[in-house]
Order: C-alpha cells, then sequence, then structure tokens
C-alpha cells in the first residue's frame, strides 16, 4: 500500500511539474510570438515618400556616365551585358509564339539600326535620345 502511495505521489508530482512546463511554455511561445509581430515596430514611415524616389536633376542627368563607364560598370558587376551585343532582324518563338525582332531603335522618325551595337552604347545613346540618367 505504500509503494503504490509513494508511486501515485510521484505520478502526481510529474503531472504538476509537466503542467507547469506547459503554462511555461505556453507563456514564453506568446511572448515571442508579441514581440516579432504584435510590438510596434520603429519605421521611418514619415520620411517615405513613394512619389519621389529620384531627384528631376539626378533623373535628367544624361551626361553623368560615358560610355566606357557604362561599360566598364557593367563588367565590374559581372553582367552579361558586359559583352552582349544587338543581333540582326531575326524571327523567333517564344512560349509558341512568333515573334520578330527587329535592331531598329530610337525616337519616332529617327530610328537607327544598331546591329552589332554593345549593350553599353545602346545604354548610353538611349539616355542621350531621351534626356535620361
Amino acid at each position: 500500500m505504500q509503494e503504490r502511495m509513494r508511486i501515485l505521489k510521484n505520478t502526481n508530482i510529474v503531472r504538476k511539474i509537466t503542467k507547469k512546463r506547459g503554462i511555461i511554455s505556453l507563456i514564453l511561445f506568446l511572448g515571442i510570438l508579441f514581440i516579432f509581430f504584435l510590438a510596434p515596430q520603429n519605421t521611418n514611415a514619415a520620411s517615405l515618400n513613394n512619389s519621389y524616389v529620384i531627384s528631376d536633376g539626378a533623373f535628367s542627368a544624361s551626361g553623368t556616365m560615358s560610355e566606357s563607364q557604362i561599360q566598364s560598370f557593367l563588367t565590374s558587376k559581372g553582367s552579361y551585358l558586359s559583352t552582349y551585343t544587338v543581333p540582326g532582324e531575326r524571327d523567333i518563338v517564344w512560349n509558341g509564339v512568333n515573334y520578330h525582332e527587329s535592331p531598329w531603335i530610337g525616337p519616332i522618325g529617327s530610328e537607327v539600326n544598331s546591329q552589332g551595337w554593345s549593350a553599353a552604347h545602346v545604354i548610353y545613346q538611349v539616355s542621350q535620345w531621351y534626356g535620361i540618367n
């Protein structure tokens, strides 16, 4: 009988400890949940203006980089554009749709054939035509 009482007493102790651990675990979980999702976040919302990305002066500064500087930038970033040249006219099929690619680019009425141009030359030329950085 004493053995049975000792086992029951130990079982009750284990239940109490387990219950306390469950409550502690729940409190910790809720605390972590509060910290990550419900606590106020310190943001700079007052200084963020989605309608202002770049100043007009910086956006329209088309002389910021030369063609060689653009080429150096593309090369330094390891871009595939650093070795790209504009292909000639061709017909291609992409996702089951037929397309015609033309190397003619430029302002309407003043288009030029850009076949063989480097990506840096295209970027530079477009920035000059349209007055953008």
